[in-house]
């Protein structure tokens, strides 16, 4: 798969040679749509180059210091990824004091129950987790940086 932004996508199409690669006559399964049509805000799916699936990611952020929306992903970018890498779950300290005194300081889930007194009484539960994504071959990735 190739994510890219709006204008590595703009530059991408002015190639010849891309579009000669579209050519469909020799049993490509080449498909793109690049007529102007509301595809989505952020995300984007244009088709596919081959077996490569290609889609245009427009996410925003607000930055704190500037006041100002901005791209996540850098002009001109392209994330080129295998689609057959799988991420790991991992899992940190959990920092509730309670589970540190039942001796619980890594856990995958961290049940909680508590009664609140009074009337009516109350019981509440709670389950805490502290899940981190890895990705377990950072070579499975490239970012190409186009002019």
């Amino acid at each position: 798969m190739i994510i890219m932004d709006g204008k590595a996508w703009k530059q991408l199409k002015r190639f010849k040679k891309f579009w000669t690669a579209l050519d469909t006559r020799r049993g490509s399964n080449s498909q793109l749509e690049v007529a102007l049509k509301n595809l989505g805000d952020v995300v984007s799916f244009k088709g596919y180059y081959g077996d490569t699936a290609l889609f245009v990611y427009k996410g925003q952020y607000l930055d704190p210091v500037t006041d100002t929306e901005t791209r996540y992903m850098p002009d001109n970018t392209m994330i080129l990824g295998n689609t057959k890498n799988r991420g790991l779950r991992t899992y940190g300290a959990i920092q509730d004091e309670d589970a540190l005194k039942e001796g619980i300081s890594e856990a995958t889930r961290y049940p909680k129950v508590w009664t609140t007194t009074g009337d009516p009484a109350v019981t509440q539960t709670m389950t805490q987790s502290a899940p981190a994504m890895v990705l377990t071959d950072a070579d499975a990735f490239v970012v190409v940086k186009i002019a």
